[in-house]
């Protein structure tokens, strides 16, 4: 766990797909503009229309740009050439189901860029993002107190990824 606050931007590193072993620099960007989900969402959504089938295909981010929903959530980016992932956590502790007295921090939506998983292109872009912005979850729990502890609800097609990153289901 860095030592940094989740509110400072900071590189984080990516595995270049393309070249097998390769890292790549990219930034975590703490509290993302929620302005700026309409160009993340132009780019996206393309892709989304090529797998309706996808379970987060009708994923909207510009859903998220509410003032009322803003003041309960924050918005974190991965960005390298364009935005590769984004997450949205509620900025308020969450009762855990495992440890009803013990708060969690709960990511409401986490999405990776569609050219970057395996359901949309037979060569994703880069690999990491989903981990780094799990991990800058974890670290805001730390940080607020709450153990490190976070919670979601995934989509069925995502289980495998949450399941090796040896989350605990519920």
């Amino acid at each position: 766990m860095s030592e940094q606050s989740p509110s400072v931007n900071r590189t984080v590193w990516l595995r270049e797909n393309a070249r097998p072993g390769e890292v790549v620099q990219a930034t975590l960007v703490a509290d993302f503009p929620a302005e700026r989900l309409a160009e993340v969402e132009a780019a996206w959504e393309p892709w989304r229309a090529r797998r309706p089938d996808a379970e987060h295909s009708h994923w909207d981010w510009r859903n998220k740009t509410d003032p009322d929903l803003l003041r309960w959530l924050r918005l974190f980016a991965i960005e390298r050439d364009g935005v590769q992932g984004l997450m949205a956590v509620l900025n308020r502790p969450t009762p855990s189901r495992l440890a009803p007295d013990a708060p969690l921090m709960y990511v409401s939506v986490l999405e990776t860029a569609p050219w970057n998983l395996p359901q949309f292109t037979d060569s994703p872009l880069y690999s990491g993002c989903g981990i780094q912005l799990l991990a800058a979850a974890a670290e805001m729990s730390e940080v607020s107190g709450w153990g490190g502890r976070i919670g979601l609800h995934s989509l069925e097609q995502a289980e495998w990824f949450y399941d090796h990153c040896g989350m605990t289901r519920v």
